[in-house]
């Protein structure tokens, strides 16, 4: 009856009579879709009053069924539609020729999704990156899942991110913004842990740009012990083996022709002018509590293994300075060390070796200790 309410954007379908029935009313009808109704789509009883309803889909392609020739007093006549019949006194022109249907409810309708967008028009959030489809059209346009900075991070990742997606370096610090994961963890180059918002993450005066990651590493992957300034001592050398790795195709094993009593030493010297982080990853296959691989760091022995012992990785943080680390394997030696611990037999491994240079001061909320320095 009597008023003007605005009708936008609802679905209208398998209702028992006409979809919308209006009586001395003017309700302005816009971006609906009327589907499968038993009666029409939109019934006016008032002359007198002519109800906007355009571009509203009415099921089909050709518009609504308007049996009704009224042309001669302005109105509109359309006996070829397919779609929802409406009488007379509606202005439906133009109507929608796809449907408007959005069954996620992310803005976006299916057929959109579905021609334009490659979404999931039953989805809200396609990519499951906790930002609706029709937000992300909003942002972006049609360009919502692509990188236009070129910078590897498409431009929903750039929102996640709150970097500027049409900026491959959002803060100007000289590192683009998908290689400043903000995780506060140092991975590599690509993954530097930076703050993508902040050009001097660890606030120490320099930008993220002008640090530079300092490691000392040896994977081995040379197929020799030329990678670092690795020395041998003992009875006999440590080798290359390709047949027990912790990743990549070579590691360090002791041999396996020690017999009683002897040992083979591996030894690795370095300095470092900062704190940093001293790990590698070993593995232990030996005869318990008789052979034994021990860790030496500047003489002192710091750890000991023996037995079974599948790929593992040890670390520790090291102050500022020179370090003799010294791998031993010691086989079945009576009285060899005052430890009850046991050790490695002939099939003692070393993987990857990592020293790391550490200023030890990332941020306030540090996960893992970052490795910079001032490369200039």
């Amino acid at each position: 009856y009597s008023g003007a309410p605005q009708i936008l954007g609802t679905v209208f379908q398998n209702n028992g009579a006409d979809a919308i029935h209006s009586q001395y009313a003017n309700p302005y009808i816009s971006g609906n879709s009327f589907i499968a109704n038993v009666g029409c789509g939109v019934i006016n009883v008032t002359g007198t009053i002519i109800i906007t309803a355009e571009n509203n889909w009415w099921n089909h392609n050709s518009g609504p069924l308007d049996s009704s020739d009224d042309t001669a007093t302005g109105g509109f006549y359309n006996p070829s539609g397919l779609g929802a019949c409406v009488s007379n006194y509606i202005d439906y022109q133009p109507w929608s020729t796809v449907s408007l249907i959005d069954s996620d409810g992310d803005g976006i309708t299916d057929v959109e999704e579905t021609a334009n967008y490659g979404s999931d028009p039953f989805l809200s959030d396609t990519d499951g990156d906790g930002i609706t489809d029709g937000i992300e059209l909003t942002y972006w346009g049609d360009d919502w899942n692509e990188d236009i900075d070129n910078d590897g991070l498409a431009n929903n990742a750039e929102y996640d991110r709150l970097t500027d997606p049409w900026m491959s370096d959002t803060d100007n610090d000289g590192v683009s913004d998908f290689s400043e994961t903000n995780s506060s963890v140092y991975i590599d180059q690509s993954n530097r842990g930076t703050n993508p918002l902040n050009p001097d993450t660890d606030a120490d005066g320099l930008r993220d740009n002008e640090e530079e990651l300092i490691t000392l590493f040896d994977g081995f992957e040379t197929g020799n012990f030329s990678a670092l300034d690795w020395a041998h001592q003992g009875d006999q050398d440590w080798e290359i083996t390709a047949a027990t790795t912790q990743s990549g195709s070579f590691a360090a094993r002791a041999p396996d022709t020690l017999i009683h009593d002897q040992a083979a030493v591996l030894i690795l010297t370095f300095q470092i002018p900062k704190d940093g982080i001293f790990s590698f990853g070993y593995k232990v296959s030996s005869e318990p509590n008789k052979d034994v691989l021990l860790l030496f760091i500047n003489d002192t022995l710091v750890q000991a293994w023996s037995g079974e012992i599948d790929w593992s990785t040890y670390s520790t943080i090291l102050s500022a300075g020179v370090y003799d680390i010294k791998f031993v394997y010691q086989k079945d030696e009576d009285n060899h060390i005052p430890i009850v611990i046991e050790s490695i037999t002939s099939g003692d491994f070393i993987g990857e070796i990592r020293i790391d240079e550490n200023l030890l001061k990332y941020d306030n909320n540090l996960k893992q200790n970052r490795f910079f320095k001032n490369k200039y």
